[in-house]
């Protein structure tokens, strides 16, 4: 039993060891990940506020458009029906104000008006 037990006690502070080894490495992988995670929660953000600004900036300049053509109508056949028609929804606020608004920022190939002839998507 002495012989025994020095054998024992090294190989509990064999496994003591490779335990704790073990426990550091993947501590410093959880911190990588969560750097890692820190990292892209960030560019998320950033990404989705860039968004959010060019999408707002897309739908000003609409409204901006429609101001124009209440002031001065369009000669061209449904336009200005169509400008009022996406207004309207729009104006409706809630939930279809805020699709109508979407619509308008994804550029959606998709009738505004009765007519059909126009859509949300920009064509230059």
């Amino acid at each position: 039993m002495s012989e025994l037990l020095p054998i024992f006690k090294r190989l509990d502070q064999s496994d003591n060891e490779f335990l704790a080894s073990q426990h550091r490495k993947y501590k410093a992988e959880l911190r990588e990940a969560e750097r890692q995670k820190e990292a892209a929660v960030k560019e998320a953000y950033e990404k989705g506020l860039s968004d959010g600004r060019a999408e707002t900036k897309l739908v000003c300049s609409f409204l901006k458009y429609a101001s124009i053509l209440r002031g001065t109508p369009s000669d061209v056949e449904g336009e200005n029906q169509a400008a009022e028609d996406v207004l309207i929804g729009v104006y409706e606020g809630g939930e279809k104000g805020a699709s109508v608004a979407q619509k308008l920022a994804e550029g959606v190939n998709e009738p505004v008006s009765s007519n059909g002839k126009f859509t949300c998507k920009i064509h230059i």
